[in-house]
C-alpha cells in the first residue's frame, strides 16, 4: 500500500497587480487589430510601444495609444514605474457593426459592413518588482480640529465683516458700473 505524504502548502506568491486600459469603438476591423496586438503581448510595456510605432500597419497608432493609457493609469494610480510593467493580455472584441449599401447590377444592392472593436489592454507588474508605498498609506492623517460654537461664531462675524460694499460676499474691490468700453460699444445703439 502507498503511503500518502504530507507535503508543505507552499505560501502563494503575492499576485501581481494588473493595470487595465479600455478602447471602445475603434473603427477598425477586430480581424485587422489581433494581428497587431500579437505582435506586443508578453512584452514590456515600453518597448511594446516603441514596437508599434514602428510598425506600418493602422491598428498599430490606437494601440500605442492605449497601451500608454495603461502606463499613465499605472502610475497614476497605483505608483509602478513604467519599466515594471508588461503587457499581460490584449482582447479585441467585436464593436457595433455600421451597415451601408452599395449599387450593384441588375438594381440590387450590396452590403457593406463597416466593422468596429472594442479592445482592452491588461498591463500586469514584472515579477520581482520592488512595491512602492501608495501615497496614501505615506502620508500620516492630520488630527480633525474641533471647534467651539463661539469660535464659529467669531468666524462668521468676520467672514460678514469681508463683504463687498453690496454686502455680497466675495465681491469687494471694483464698483459696480458698465465700465468705458461697454459705455463706448453699446450693443443697442441705433
Amino acid at each position: 500500500m502507498a503511503t500518502a505524504q504530507k507535503t508543505k502548502a507552499a505560501k502563494p506568491a503575492a499576485s501581481p497587480r494588473l493595470v487595465t486600459a479600455f478602447l471602445r469603438n475603434c473603427r477598425m476591423s477586430p480581424r485587422k487589430m489581433r494581428v497587431v496586438a500579437q505582435t506586443v503581448v508578453r512584452q514590456p510595456a515600453a518597448s511594446a510601444i516603441d514596437r508599434l510605432k514602428m510598425l506600418r500597419k493602422a491598428p498599430a497608432v490606437p494601440l500605442a495609444k492605449l497601451i500608454a493609457s495603461a502606463v499613465a493609469n499605472a502610475s497614476h494610480n497605483f505608483q509602478i514605474a513604467k519599466e515594471d510593467l508588461v503587457v499581460r493580455e490584449i482582447l479585441v472584441n467585436q464593436g457595433p457593426t455600421l451597415k451601408r449599401w452599395r449599387p450593384r447590377a441588375f438594381g440590387r444592392a450590396g452590403m457593406i459592413r463597416k466593422r468596429s472593436s472594442h479592445v482592452t489592454v491588461i498591463l500586469a507588474e514584472r515579477p520581482g518588482a520592488a512595491r512602492k508605498p501608495s501615497a496614501a498609506a505615506a502620508k500620516p492623517a492630520e488630527p480633525i480640529k474641533t471647534v467651539t460654537l463661539d469660535e464659529l461664531k467669531r468666524g462668521m462675524g468676520a467672514a460678514a465683516g469681508e463683504a463687498g460694499k453690496d454686502g455680497k460676499p466675495g465681491e469687494s474691490g471694483r464698483s459696480g458700473g458698465k465700465g468705458f468700453t461697454r459705455k463706448l460699444f453699446n450693443r443697442k445703439a441705433g
